[in-house]
Formats: C-alpha cells, sequence, structure tokens
C-alpha cells in the first residue's frame, strides 16, 4: 500500500500566481519521491477541474471527463489498468452518480441505468453474459427494489412485480420458459406465500384445492403431491379432507 503524501506538481498556465487554465499535474509521493501517476487537462485553483485526464504511473488513461475542485464530476470515463473501459456515465464528489453504464473485463455490458453513491439506484436494467436484459426495474442502494422485471435466458418474462433487498417480496407472476404463467400471488425474502395460486397444474388429471388457513397444493391421483405456499402438514390435511392414505 502505497504511504506518504500525495501533491500535485505542477506544469502549465498561471493567473495571478495561481495553477489555472490548463497544463500538466504530476502526482507524487513525498515519502519516497516517485511519480505515482498524472493529470492532463483544465485547473483551477491549483485543482482539477472542468475537462481532464487521469494517468497513472504507467501512462494508462484511467479516467477521462469532468472534474470539480480536484473531484470527478459530471460525464466521465473510468477505465482498469490495462485501458479496458468499467464504467461511463455520471460522476458526483468523486462517486457514480446520475444515469451510467457498468462494464465487465471483457467489455460486456453488465449493468445501465440510476446511479448514486456508487450504487444502484433508480431505474435500471441489468444483463446477463450473452448480453440480453436479465432484470429491468428499480434499485434501492445497489439491490432490485420496487417494481421489476426478471428475464429467463430465451428472453421470456420469469418473474413481474415487486421486489425488496434484492429478492421477490409483496405481490408478483412467475413465468415459465414459455411464457405461460405458473403462480400469481405473494411473496416474501424471495419465497411464496399465502393468498396465491399456482396455476401450473399441467395436465387435467390434476386438482388444487386451498386450505382453511389459506395455504394451498397441488395433487394428482396417484398421491404425487407437490406442495406451494406456506408449509403445512401432510396427514393432518388428509384427516380432515378424509383421503384415503392408499
Amino acid at each position: 500500500m502505497m504511504s506518504g503524501a500525495i501533491v500535485l506538481q505542477y506544469e502549465g498556465g498561471l493567473n495571478k500566481g495561481e495553477q489555472n487554465d490548463q497544463g500538466n499535474a504530476y502526482l507524487k509521493n513525498l515519502q519516497f519521491d516517485y511519480i505515482v501517476g498524472w493529470y492532463e487537462g483544465d485547473l483551477k485553483n491549483g485543482e482539477k477541474h472542468g475537462v481532464g485526464k487521469e494517468y497513472d504511473d504507467k501512462d494508462q488513461v484511467r479516467y477521462d471527463g469532468g472534474w470539480e475542485n480536484g473531484t470527478r464530476n459530471g460525464e466521465g470515463k473510468a477505465f482498469d489498468q490495462d485501458g479496458t473501459i468499467w464504467y461511463e456515465g455520471g460522476w458526483k464528489n468523486d462517486t457514480r452518480s446520475g444515469e451510467g453504464s457498468e462494464y465487465a473485463a471483457d467489455g460486456s455490458l453488465i449493468y445501465t441505468g440510476g446511479w448514486e453513491n456508487d450504487k444502484k439506484n433508480g431505474e435500471g436494467s441489468e444483463y446477463n453474459e450473452c448480453q440480453q436484459v436479465s432484470y429491468d426495474g428499480n434499485w434501492k442502494n445497489g439491490e432490485k427494489n420496487g417494481l421489476g422485471t426478471e428475464y429467463h435466458d430465451n428472453g421470456q418474462v420469469r418473474y413481474d412485480g415487486d421486489w425488496e433487498n434484492g429478492k421477490r417480496n409483496g405481490k408478483g407472476q412467475e413465468y415459465n420458459e414459455d411464457g405461460q404463467l405458473s403462480y400469481d400471488g405473494y411473496w416474501k425474502s424471495g419465497e411464496k406465500i399465502d393468498e396465491g395460486s399456482d396455476l401450473d397444474l399441467g395436465n387435467s388429471d390434476k386438482s388444487f384445492m386451498t386450505l382453511s388457513d389459506k395455504s394451498f397444493m397441488t395433487f394428482n391421483d396417484e398421491r404425487d403431491r407437490v406442495q406451494t405456499g406456506r408449509a403445512v402438514c401432510i396427514m393432518q390435511i388428509m384427516k380432515e379432507t378424509n383421503w384415503d392414505k392408499t
């Protein structure tokens, strides 16, 4: 880890004894006396201000865009150490804020939409490895939050409804890969809960029953039961409905 004070060593125009206009400002470590990076662009009162590029000690551009009082502000692009762009969009006080796009190491798009304090915020779309939208909707503090739509890899809607802290929460509909509705009901922390209806019964020999406590289950004539909703006791269900166990 680098230690010691980092200062700007300036070369460029002067205005009334202050560092202004355009020039090069070198980032220098005072303790060990070596250059750790440099800046090329607009300056005001000795600070990066306006439009400029920041380079690392290998002369690789790490940021290209707007500055205000020494911090990244406005529109700008950020690059990793091999020159691959990893973010393009709005900045405020050195954090990603406003509209922007995030990229993977191979240059593929990961996310495009709103940001606040370096976290996904507002409306935005997330992409899978095939560059298809995997989620489109609202975000808060970097998590899916509010209304949003999740997609299967084939582009069909997988889930459409409410989210909270990155999980399905509230009212929502679930769909299979063929686009058929399989569940319409309520969710809590990513799990199906009461007052829902499992609509994907498959074939005609299956039945659907809603229990008195608002739990529900599907079953067929061979007693191959598939339960959805809140966990309930199978033996208690059989007793209350007078089912033959054989």
